[in-house]
């Protein structure tokens, strides 16, 4: 019997390196990581990746921390406040060596002139109005509370979405992921 498959739809600065640990979760979980989109049957989208998310039909969808919702967003600002939220969580989860390679391969990935337009594209459009309409069975907001950048969120930004929040930081899909895991398991099994 195969295996349902999942795509990872990476965020600003963001890409395969990044998600190793969440990749070996996700496997655990019983799913295939799959590169294109356009094959899965199955998609977790992280940060900035909602506005790289494919119109194809997907059986469920999860949005971990989109970042669309602050309405008084200001990157620069906004990304500092999210470094320093990150490090205190990774010194009080006691991840902090990871959190500062995860750093490095931010900075690695953030040379992408792809992600370079992708970031311009996100700071023009309207704060809280850059949710994508899923083409899916179903669609999960994982709202982080500890995010500049998705905490804002509410089910008025697209109430065609089931939300639900995570007490937790914008990156720890990629430094805890076995909550990530388990969700997306349930949000496949209709558990959510």
């Amino acid at each position: 019997m195969n295996r349902p498959t999942v795509a990872i739809i990476y965020g600003l600065a963001e890409g395969p390196w990044c998600s190793t640990a969440f990749r070996a979760a996700v496997q655990r979980a019983g799913f295939d990581i799959v590169g294109d989109a356009a094959n899965a049957d199955y998609a977790v989208v992280h940060s900035g990746g909602h506005l790289l998310l494919p119109n194809n039909h997907y059986k469920a969808v999860l949005l971990v921390a989109p970042s669309c919702g602050n309405k008084y967003s200001h990157i620069v600002r906004d990304h500092i406040t999210k470094l320093r939220r990150d490090n205190q969580l990774a010194r009080k989860h006691h991840f902090a060596m990871r959190w500062w390679g995860g750093l490095v391969k931010n900075a690695w990935y953030s040379t992408n002139l792809r992600r370079a337009a992708q970031l311009y594209k996100l700071s023009r459009l309207p704060a809280g109005q850059t949710l994508p309409l899923c083409n899916a069975d179903k669609s999960l907001v994982l709202i982080c509370q500890d995010d500049p950048w998705s905490s804002g969120i509410t089910a008025a930004n697209a109430p065609q979405y089931a939300y639900a929040t995570y007490q937790g930081g914008h990156d720890d899909i990629w430094y805890r992921p076995e909550p990530f895991a388990v969700l997306l398991r349930q949000l496949a099994g209709g558990r959510l």
